[in-house]
């Protein structure tokens, strides 16, 4: 198919895959698999548009980066690397832990006044495409994780915490 095809068409087809999907097709086949590593780039750049990890396709890696500037998001490499560390926190709700642990070890938060719904709202910021799909329907969840990380964070840093 990939020899036959043209390019734009098989880059198209590839962008109703899910990432899962992708990793197969990979597997194919040695031309597949060097179409993909030739159009790395773009195919993960859909994904990434497809599964909501951004709003739309003319966000470049760059502003992605510094819109969400805290967590495992912003030193991502590419647009693979960037799909392959946002699927397990839009299925998972441990994987937002390092995030949130981030959230709690910044200088600008306070720890004695911080509450649940604050930190809900940073992570929001911070990771906006889990928005829907994974912090309102597993609040409860997201909510233990930022308790558990909370006294995790005021332990390393020493000092007396209160949750709320």
């Amino acid at each position: 198919m990939i020899g036959i095809l043209p390019a734009e068409l098989v880059l198209r087809i590839f962008s109703y895959l899910p990432l899962q999907s992708l990793g197969s097709a990979r597997l194919v086949s040695r031309s597949w698999n060097e179409f993909f590593v030739t159009n790395q780039c773009t195919i993960y750049h859909e994904a990434a548009v497809l599964h909501k990890f951004v709003n739309c396709i003319d966000v470049p890696l760059t502003e992605v980066r510094e819109t969400y500037a805290r967590g495992s998001l912003k030193d991502a490499s590419g647009w693979y690397e960037y799909c392959r560390r946002c699927l397990p926190m839009s299925r998972d709700v441990s994987s937002l832990e390092p995030v949130i642990r981030s959230i709690f070890l910044d200088p600008s938060t306070n720890l004695r006044t911080v509450s649940t719904k604050v930190v809900r709202q940073q992570l929001l910021e911070a990771v906006p495409f889990i928005a829907t799909e994974l912090i309102q329907p597993k609040r409860s969840q997201v909510d233990e994780a930022i308790v558990r990380v909370f006294y995790q964070a005021s332990a390393l840093l020493g000092g007396e915490a209160y949750a709320s």
